[in-house]
């Protein structure tokens, strides 16, 4: 929900345990939002190539929702890592605040959602 979407991009720190009132599966004409809690990979994958690798699966699970009529209007992640912070910084998540722990919390607009779905970028 969006009101859920909006609380977690105001949190100061990390919580221990994520409780969200109602996590609704994917719905055809109703604004989406996707929270992405972790990026993990062994160490010895952590190159750009499996970046890429990762980039592509989001992009295609965007494109995918949008043609079946699932409309994401914002994607907000948390990136305790390097890894993840390339990840999100690769795919022009813009960074909404920093968070204890050297935690970041990241944000994909709805505008350049479109643009991906477009194929813009």
């Amino acid at each position: 929900e969006e009101s859920e979407y909006e609380k977690l991009k105001r949190i100061k720190k990390l919580p221990d345990k994520l409780v969200l009132n109602d996590i609704i599966p994917f719905k055809t004409n109703k604004k989406t939002y996707i929270l992405i809690e972790s990026i993990n990979i062994k160490k010895e994958y952590d190159k750009s190539e499996t970046v890429e690798l990762i980039k592509k699966k989001i992009i295609n699970l965007l494109k995918s929702k949008y043609k079946k009529r699932i409309y994401i209007h914002g994607i907000i992640s948390f990136a305790l890592t390097d890894f993840e912070k390339n990840i999100y910084e690769s795919l022009l998540f813009s960074k909404v605040k920093e968070i204890d722990n050297n935690g970041c919390i990241y944000e994909l607009s709805e505008e350049k959602i479109k643009l991906y779905i477009k194929d813009r970028f």
